[in-house]
């Protein structure tokens, strides 16, 4: 979780813990904009269509060209709270991509795998889409130990799969069609809690919608973590 410090845009991503009515969630972020050295900025977000209250909230950035970096977590549990750009060796965690790009032919099943190190008591993989120029887009996550939690966004259920253990993840994507071809990113939490819920098992409710499709020729999925 280490993070290199460089001339940043200040655009950001923000992502929830999922879980219940995905298709009906909305996040309005505002501010931002372009600075100069050693100004300060202030990024806000608004959510509708759920009790704003009961999740963590994850906020990223991503150099133009570079990967999506982890910035902080925020919850009104303050024990969800934590800030990054700290050393390595206090989290005690890593996390690195298996391969860094991949090409197949449509109609097969694609897997990519991240793998990581951690002294975490329950581990939690997710997985995000990201279309050439776009926005990070939720797949799912899998728990790796400590329990059986897992959640899929809606539009991921058909085709879309992860396993996870103490070490590894994968993804599996069946029946690969052109509008696969995008950036693949695994992002590793290991919170020393309980997983929420518990140990069971839960799955999205609502109705399936159609997942974004990228542009491009080839299924070229390319590898990435957080």
């Amino acid at each position: 979780m280490s993070a290199g410090l460089g001339p940043w845009l200040l655009g950001l991503a923000l992502a929830l813990e999922p879980a219940g009515l995905w298709a009906q969630w909305r996040l309005e972020e505002a501010g931002g904009g372009h600075r100069a050295p050693g100004d300060s900025v202030l990024l806000s977000c608004r959510g509708s269509g759920f009790n704003f209250g009961l999740y963590v909230v994850h906020w990223y950035r991503q150099a133009p060209g570079g990967r999506p970096e982890w910035v902080s977590s925020i919850s009104t549990d303050s024990s969800w709270n934590r800030p990054a750009f700290l050393p390595d060796a206090f989290w005690g965690d890593e996390i690195q991509p298996t391969r860094s790009a991949v090409w197949w032919p449509a109609g097969i099943t694609g897997t990519l795998q991240c793998t990581y190190s951690s002294n975490a008591s329950y581990i939690y993989v997710a997985w995000y889409q990201q279309c050439p120029g776009g926005p990070l887009q939720y797949l799912l996550q899998c728990q790796g130990c400590g329990g059986s939690y897992s959640h899929t966004a809606p539009f991921a259920h058909r085709r879309f799969s992860c396993q996870a253990d103490k070490s590894s993840g994968t993804l599996s994507i069946t029946g690969l069609e052109q509008g696969d071809s995008a950036s693949y990113y695994c992002s590793l939490e290991a919170p020393q809690r309980e997983a929420p819920g518990g140990a069971s098992t839960t799955s999205a409710s609502s109705p399936a919608a159609s997942p974004p499709a990228c542009s491009g020729g080839t299924q070229a999925l390319q590898g990435g973590s957080q």
